[in-house]
């Protein structure tokens, strides 16, 4: 019998850092250890594991996270290299612009606080490398930032761009650095949220501004009563804020 098309499963770059599989994807078997979902076996016995690189449109991607997806009784499945860092979040807006300008949602793969084992209290932003001129004239541009540092080409898909923390914002730097998400400045808190399109009632700005909600949430996930001091959110971790080469690339 011959396969219509949507019987083929097709992989779709969504962004520079996540795969879609769609299309066929009830022939693919899942492969789990314990509750991690390690790898996907195709009907033609191919298999694509945690780890692994998968090229698509002549793009390379570092597979490091597999996640089953179900919206509106569709089954697809999406190749992740890494999910977005609390530094991409929460730095990024120190740097200006929207996030058109920085390429956010199409080339920027993720945000970091430094380098792993090099530096250290950097913004440093991870790319895959656009093909056209546009993307060209974006990296010509930055270098001529007052807080650009660094242009580190990584390999033919990959780029780092790397920033001095903007001078209006070294003590909001060191807060969210240790966590007191609460104790940034509350403009600087507003522009966080306007910078993602996010309100006060988003989780990010419930972290922000300490809502009662957020705080009756944590308490009962984790079984217990915070002090009324505790931020409502972790402690940037420096293994996953601190780029790390062997994982991303």
């Amino acid at each position: 019998m011959t396969k219509v098309k949507c019987d083929i499963p097709t992989f779709t770059p969504i962004s520079a850092g996540v795969i879609r599989i769609s299309g066929g994807t009830k022939s693919i078997i899942p492969h789990y250890y314990e509750d991690d979902l390690v790898s996907l076996e195709f009907n033609d016995g191919k298999v694509i594991s945690k780890g692994e690189h998968v090229t698509v449109k002549s793009k390379t991607y570092k597979i490091n996270i597999i996640k089953k997806q179900i919206k509106k009784r569709v089954l697809y499945y999406d190749l992740k290299t890494a999910e977005k860092t609390k530094s991409s979040i929460f730095i990024t807006p120190m740097l200006g612009g929207e996030k058109t300008l920085w390429f956010y949602n199409q080339l920027l793969i993720n945000v970091f606080m430094g380098i792993s084992g090099e530096i250290e209290d950097k913004i440093v932003l991870l790319y895959q490398k656009g093909r056209g001129p546009l993307f060209k004239k974006f990296i010509e541009a930055v270098k001529q930032f007052r807080m650009f540092f660094e242009l580190r080409d990584l390999d033919k898909d990959h780029i780092l761009v790397i920033f001095n923390i903007p001078k209006p914002y070294i003590q909001e730097y060191f807060k969210f650095k240790n966590g007191e998400y609460s104790k940034l400045n509350k403009n600087y808190k507003l522009k966080i949220l306007e910078y993602h399109n996010l309100n006060t009632d988003s989780m990010i700005g419930q972290i922000l501004f300490k809502t009662k909600g957020r705080k009756k949430q944590l308490e009962h996930s984790i079984g217990m009563e915070l002090s009324p001091d505790a931020e409502l959110y972790s402690i940037p971790n420096l293994d996953i804020e601190l780029f790390n080469k062997k994982y991303y690339l």
